[in-house]
C-alpha cells in the first residue's frame, strides 16, 4: 500500500530520475518513499508494505495523505481477501476521509490474471460510497497502465493539495 502526501520539498537530492510524458519519479538513497511530480506538484509517496508486520504501523503516515495506492497481484486469487479486509479496515480512519483511491490490478500480462471486473467484485470496489476510486489494468515489468493510475490521482487530487 501506497499513502501519497502532495507537497513542494525545497530541496532534495536524488539519485536518479525517469521522465514520461509530465510525470518525474525520484528514488532517493537509502530512504523508502519516492518523491513523484504529477501535474506540475510534487508528492510524497510512502511504499508502506503488506507484510502483517507493517500494517500496524500504515496509520503513521496516514495524515496529510491525498491518495492511497494499493497494488493487487492479479495472479493471486487466495490472497485477495485478506486486501478487501485491509482496505476496508484502512478507509474508516479520519485521516483518509478525503483521500482517493487508487487499486492497481498488477500483472495483466500474465495468462491467469483477474480481469479488473473480477478484482472489483473480489474487493467490493462499487461499496465504497465515501471515496473516489479507481482500479487500474496495470503490468509492473513492462510499465503499461502504471502512468494512466498516476494521471488519475493527479486529477482527483488537483486543488486539494496545498501550495
Amino acid at each position: 500500500m501506497y499513502a501519497c502526501e502532495f507537497w513542494n520539498p525545497s530541496a532534495c537530492l536524488f539519485d536518479s530520475s525517469f521522465c514520461f510524458k509530465n510525470y518525474w519519479i525520484y528514488h532517493m538513497l537509502y530512504i523508502r518513499y519516492d518523491v513523484v511530480c504529477m501535474a506540475e506538484k510534487d508528492s510524497l509517496v510512502w511504499d508502506l508494505g503488506g507484510q502483517d508486520r507493517l500494517r500496524t504501523s500504515w496509520a503513521t503516515y496516514y495524515r496529510g495523505t491525498h491518495a492511497v495506492i494499493v497494488v493487487i497481484d492479479s495472479t493471486d486469487r487466495a490472497r485477495i481477501s485478506i486486501m478487501k479486509d485491509e482496505l476496508f479496515s484502512l478507509l474508516p480512519n479520519e485521516d483518509l476521509q478525503s483521500a482517493v483511491v487508487l487499486v492497481y490490478a498488477n500483472k495483466q500480462d500474465l495468462k491467469d490474471a483477474m480481469t479488473p471486473a473480477e478484482i472489483t467484485d473480489a474487493l467490493s470496489l462499487h461499496s465504497i460510497k465515501k471515496h473516489d476510486w479507481h482500479i487500474q489494468a496495470c503490468s509492473a515489468l513492462t510499465g503499461d497502465g502504471l502512468y494512466d493510475g498516476l494521471g488519475w490521482i493527479a486529477q482527483r487530487v488537483a486543488g486539494k493539495a496545498t501550495s
